[in-house]
């Protein structure tokens, strides 16, 4: 099957843009979302055209992979799921119990990881704490206007070109539509917001980029190190989370606690614009993305090279942004 790269991204772009419009204006006649002032309509809207998006380019393709099955519906479980918590907030339980809900579903359909040296129960393991970690990875971003979204496009759109390279159509599919429909949506997300993507949007997002990244390929005999590719692509969320949780705990708290020790609201404490805020943010997603996008494309040695400036950079943020928090 030959993927029309730019009529797939179109399509979702265009479709989150016409659903954001409709659910927003839908959202605000019923009083769905009553208590807020901005509405979170955004992840419906995205969700929705996710899923149009998807069929539209699978049914004109005549392919529909049976992985693509289960990554639709665990969307739609952490899209549901997000959307109740959204309007009446779950519990952590609840929250965790939709996420492994739908992780079941992605794992069931052979969206997992498959590493030779690791036996079944290990890799099934592996992928339930990858889903989940990166699905909430991408909430946690979700804490100034465009963020969540402007970081997530970066990442997708390299897991897009990486899987457009490899002729790895299932990914290729997925990280085209979902790159349109969050482009879409960021245009009305940017400081300052008129509308936000919501925990349902942020957790399906998540869900999506954590489902893609374990159909992608990445490594070759001579290139083993390239498997790290996805936790490269994805280091800024997942750097934000391991702060996040890092602080939270030394000082005491729940690592579910809700607090202001976010990176971006660290950043804004200490007199930084939501624009400039956002533009570093989007800078260390690039740097990170760039190491993810070259690990596979160069020799061994370099990509250890690679991994060895990733890792001191990721060092240095935390010394700093953990000296800026105490």
């Amino acid at each position: 099957m030959s993927i029309n790269i730019i009529e797939t991204f179109s399509v979702g772009f265009l479709l989150s843009v016409l659903f954001l419009v409709i659910v927003k204006k839908a959202c605000l006649l019923t009083r769905f979302f009553p208590s807020q002032k901005i509405s979170p309509a955004g992840g419906i809207s995205m969700g929705l055209a996710f899923f149009a998006g998807v069929f539209w380019t699978c049914f004109s393709g005549n392919v529909f992979p049976p992985e693509l099955t289960g990554i639709l519906i665990a969307s739609a479980v952490i899209l549901l799921a997000g959307v109740m918590d959204d309007k009446k907030e779950l519990s952590v339980l609840q929250k965790l119990f939709a996420q492994v809900v739908a992780a079941s579903f992605l794992i069931g359909f052979g969206v997992r990881t498959d590493f030779v040296y690791l036996g079944n129960f290990a890799n099934m393991a592996l992928s339930f704490l990858w889903i989940i970690g990166i699905s909430n990875a991408i909430n946690l971003l979700d804490i100034v206007d465009g963020m969540a979204a402007s970081v997530s496009v970066i990442i997708v759109s390299v897991f897009a070109a990486i899987a457009w390279m490899n002729g790895d159509n299932l990914t290729l599919i997925v990280t085209l539509v979902l790159s349109g429909t969050i482009l879409g949506f960021l245009i009305f997300n940017l400081p300052p917001a008129k509308v936000y993507m919501g925990n349902s949007g942020s957790h399906f997002i998540g869900l999506v980029i954590a489902a893609a990244a374990l159909t992608g390929q990445y490594a070759t005999m001579e290139r083993p190190l390239a498997l790290l590719t996805p936790v490269l692509l994805l280091g800024l969320p997942i750097l934000d989370t391991v702060l996040l949780v890092w602080v939270r705990i030394r000082r005491g708290k729940s690592a579910f606690a809700k607090s202001e020790d976010h990176m971006a609201l660290q950043l804004l404490k200490n007199g930084y614009s939501k624009h400039k805020t956002l533009l570093i943010m989007m800078g260390i997603t690039l740097f990170f993305a760039g190491c993810g996008f070259f690990l596979g494309r160069v020799s061994s040695v370099c990509a250890a090279g690679i991994l060895f400036l990733s890792f001191g950079i990721s060092i240095l943020i935390l010394k700093k942004m953990g000296r800026v928090q105490s």
